[in-house]
């Protein structure tokens, strides 16, 4: 009994990540709630996309660099039956903002969002504090090529 009150204890504490369900809709009054705050990175990815995994790091250096200046949002687009993978991928990525998994079918999602976008992953858009999308970013980022886009925005 005490080991499986420890088990859960141990649970409780590793699995601190919070993931919320999202559709397009909230998705687009979320960063419209960053307006004029800060710069907004969305990020697309998914479980089963190496790419997608091999890039979060990346993600992760550019949200601690510019803490300050730049909201990170990532949207799984795993199927929420995969809620249990998603979570266990951000939490060992150590990854403690609040992240979002997408709700609607990958077609009906995909089509509320920029023509640009193909639908291949990972795909991230940044977002200038004034709420302009400046950058569709299809495929895998380098620190560099993210770091470029932010660099420019703070001129």
């Amino acid at each position: 009994m005490k080991r499986i009150i420890l088990l859960l204890i141990f649970y409780t504490l590793t699995t601190s990540q919070e993931l919320k369900n999202i559709n397009s809709t909230q998705l687009k009054t979320l960063i419209e709630s960053h307006k004029d705050k800060k710069v907004i990175l969305v990020n697309f990815w998914a479980t089963w996309c190496k790419p997608c995994l091999k890039e979060i790091p990346t993600i992760l250096k550019i949200q601690k660099k510019y803490e300050n200046f730049v909201e990170v949002i990532l949207i799984s687009m795993d199927s929420p039956k995969k809620k249990s993978r998603v979570l266990k991928f951000l939490n060992s990525q150590n990854i403690s903002f609040k992240s979002y998994l997408k709700t609607e079918s990958d077609e009906f999602f995909m089509n509320s969002m920029p023509d640009e976008w193909s639908g291949d992953l990972p795909y991230t858009m940044i977002y200038s504090k004034n709420g302009s999308a400046i950058a569709l970013l299809e495929d895998e980022q380098t620190f560099e090529s993210l770091n470029d886009v932010i660099l420019k925005m703070m001129k």
